[in-house]
């Protein structure tokens, strides 16, 4: 190998080795947590309702980009209306450099949503003036290669009826996910599997639910549908429209193989 060439080998080996020490030494002496208000108050402006992180955030770059947070809770009206165990968020390292933000993974452990319709009709997730919350639409486009969600729980309860439902061992899985620049999250495109381990509704028990669901800019279809209820099996689509004033909805379900005397 010629001088010149051995001499720019050993510079550029030099600058790569300089950058990994770098980096490491941004990793051990960088502090997150120091960022927690202006993540709070950025995440609270999104979500349209006040979000607070009770845990620790942890950033790491090795192997990956990936920043985990412990303990967020959600409150509108003073009232707790979602809540996560940890949530991680796995970046692109060759997008951070280059100073964009790619989303690769994220996903949420332990999230328990309630929702509440007190006797005025009002739930727990709207104002008086505003109605229900959707946050701010994204300022560009945001695309997340995969969403997931690990061990969820969804609690519906009405104050006028008295009526209640329930969702326990819930899991979700997003591949594409993409929301267009400046439009809501209701405008969102992606491909879904959702499933629970059991639904309880009114006396209403359902095990094995399962969704297989697609969205394509407010227009989506769950198809199949499939669950065990009443002793039997049952299977079923539902498609509608998110866009517009009025949503719309169409759904098919059949239920085989069922004991009458669990329905009566």
């Amino acid at each position: 190998m010629e001088p010149k060439a051995k001499k720019a080998l050993l510079i550029a080996a030099g600058a790569v080795a300089a950058v990994i020490i770098a980096i490491v030494i941004f990793v051990l002496t960088f502090d997150i947590n120091r960022y927690k208000p202006r993540i709070e108050a950025a995440a609270t402006e999104a979500a349209g309702m006040k979000v607070s992180i009770k845990g620790a955030l942890r950033l790491e770059l090795f192997p990956l980009a990936a920043v985990s947070i412990e303990d967020i809770r959600i409150e509108n009206q003073n009232v707790t209306v979602a809540s996560v165990k940890k949530a991680e968020v796995e970046l692109s390292l060759l997008g951070l450099l280059a100073g964009k933000v790619r989303i690769r993974r994220a996903g949420l452990y332990g999230p328990v949503i309630t929702v509440v319709r007190d006797k005025s009709g009002r739930l727990s997730f709207e104002t008086q003036e505003k109605g229900p919350k959707a946050g701010k639409a994204p300022a560009r486009a945001l695309e997340v290669g995969k969403v997931f969600v690990r061990n969820g729980r969804v609690v519906y309860s009405n104050e006028e009826t008295g009526k209640k439902v329930e969702a326990n061992g819930c899991g979700l899985d997003i591949k594409g996910l993409s929301l267009e620049k400046g439009k809501p999250a209701v405008f969102a495109s992606f491909d879904g599997d959702l499933s629970c381990r059991e639904v309880k509704a009114d006396g209403l028990d359902i095990t094995g639910l399962h969704v297989v669901v697609k969205d394509r800019l407010g227009k989506f279809e769950a198809n199949p549908v499939t669950m065990k209820a009443y002793g039997g099996n049952g299977r079923g689509s539902l498609k509608g429209v998110l866009s517009g004033e009025s949503p719309r909805y169409s759904a098919e379900f059949t239920l085989s193989k069922f004991r009458p005397e669990a329905v009566l």
